[in-house]
């Protein structure tokens, strides 16, 4: 797994967030759907600072990143601010590494 120490060095992918019936999917880099790891929730969530959207951020994090290092600032970055109704969304490598160094 690559570290977020050395950020220049990640290949440019993207993941994709979409809802089916109401229900939060993320769409990986090799476009297989991954479903949550349950550490923070059950399930994802979007548009505020709780558990569904901590386990997003932390599963967007691991699958561009291959590591969990700034998912916190990545869920106040990005995912807090995505509102439903503007799904899909795709977030690619460089927006979280922006994201995590603060450029967001």
């Amino acid at each position: 797994m690559q570290s977020t120490n050395n950020h220049e060095n990640i290949e440019n992918r993207t993941v994709e967030i979409y809802s089916v019936r109401g229900t939060i999917v993320l769409k990986g880099a090799n476009g297989q759907d991954i479903p949550p790891a349950g550490i923070h929730s059950s399930e994802y969530n979007v548009g505020y600072g709780g558990s569904g959207p901590a386990e997003l951020a932390l599963a967007v994090t691991e699958e561009l990143l291959g590591s969990r290092d700034g998912y916190q600032r990545v869920k106040w970055a990005i995912i807090a601010r995505i509102g439903r109704k503007h799904l899909p969304v795709r977030i690619t490598t460089s927006a979280l590494v922006r994201a995590i160094k603060g450029g967001m």
